[in-house]
C-alpha cells in the first residue's frame, strides 16, 4: 500500500538535509533527504533491506543492488571501496522535515545540526513510478546525535592573529543566535552605506 507509513530500525545515517534542501546537482533536483546505512548481519536491517528489495524489484526484476534506479546501493568508504554495508536514501520535496529526539520531543529547527554518524529512525513511505520505486522521507527521530559543528579554524588554515579581540560564544548559542545578537548590538547605529 503506497500511502502506508513505515519506520526503519535504528541505523547510522549519512548526508542529512532535513532543515534545508540539498541543492540540485546535475540531473538531481533539490530535495530534503537522509541516507540510512544498513548492515545485513543485523536482523532488523536485513528485514528492512528485504522489504525495500521487494519494492525495488516490483517494477523491474532485472535491477540489482547498486543499479542507479534500484533503491539499495553499496556503501563505500572515502576511497570508494565497498564496506560490506548498504545504503538507502529517503527523499522529499517538502520540508523542513519533522525531527524528534529520543524522548519524542520536537527538535527545534535552529538546534537541528545532525551530522554523519548519528543514529536515527526514519519514518518513510513509498510510491511507484514508470521505472521503479521512490522512498519518501516523512520524519526522523534522532536516537544518538552526532552534532555537526563544521571544521575548526585550523582545518581551514587559520591561526590566531595577534592584537585582536576574541569573539565570545557559549555552547548553547547557534550560529543564527550569534548573528542575531550581533544585529541587536548594531540596532540604531548609522550604517556606512
Amino acid at each position: 500500500m503506497a500511502n502506508e507509513t513505515f519506520t526503519t530500525p535504528k541505523c547510522v545515517v549519512e548526508y542529512p538535509h532535513l532543515q534545508q534542501q540539498q541543492p540540485a546537482q546535475g540531473k538531481f533536483k533539490a530535495c530534503y533527504k537522509i541516507t540510512a546505512v544498513l548492515d545485513s548481519k543485523n536482523e532488523a536491517h536485513k528485514e528492512l533491506l528485504g522489504q525495500i528489495k521487494k519494492l525495488g524489484s516490483e517494477k523491474n526484476k532485472e535491477l540489482k543492488t547498486g543499479d542507479s534506479k534500484f533503491p539499495i546501493k553499496f556503501h563505500v568508504d572515502e576511497n570508494g571501496n565497498k564496506t560490506g554495508l548498504y545504503t538507502v536514501t529517503f527523499k522529499t520535496g517538502y520540508g523542513p522535515v519533522g525531527t524528534f529526539d529520543a524522548k519524542a520531543q520536537v527538535i527545534l529547527r535552529e538546534k537541528n545540526f545532525i551530522a554523519n554518524g548519528s543514529q536515527c529512525k526514519i519514518s518513510w513511505s513509498y510510491g511507484f513510478y514508470d521505472e521503479g520505486v521512490s522512498l519518501y522521507l516523512k520524519a526522523v527521530q534522532v536516537i544518538d546525535l552526532i552534532e555537526w559543528k563544521g571544521g575548526s579554524a585550523e582545518d581551514y588554515g587559520f591561526g590566531k592573529e595577534e592584537g585582536h579581540e576574541e569573539v565570545q560564544t557559549t555552547e548553547d548559542q547557534t550560529p543564527a543566535e550569534i548573528a542575531q545578537a550581533e544585529m541587536d548590538d548594531m540596532e540604531g547605529e548609522e550604517l556606512p552605506f
